[in-house]
């Protein structure tokens, strides 16, 4: 009897728990702790109490953006004035 009170319990706050909304930061730190490789997906799951599949997609998310980190929005903000090869070797 004592068991089944606290199952009831435990499957009462499974159903009706809110939807839960988690920060960049927070985000950002589970998928880069998914990237180090350290920890197992289970290990994950109950280290950040986040269900796998959301691991997974915060992880698609942080490589899928990666390369607009290092992309060439950078280069064209700084202004290079074009120079032929002759010309500069020329001001040496």
């Amino acid at each position: 009897m004592f068991f089944s009170i606290i199952s009831l319990l435990l499957w009462r706050e499974t159903i009706y728990r809110k939807r839960r909304t988690h920060k960049p930061e927070f985000k950002a730190k589970v998928a880069l702790t998914t990237l180090q490789g350290d920890l197992t997906m289970t290990e994950l799951v109950k280290k950040f109490d986040v269900h796998a599949n959301q691991i997974s997609d915060w992880k698609k998310q942080v490589l899928g953006g990666a390369p607009d980190v290092f992309g060439d929005g950078l280069i064209d903000d700084i202004k290079c004035p074009a120079m032929p090869f002759s010309e500069a070797a020329a001001q040496l």
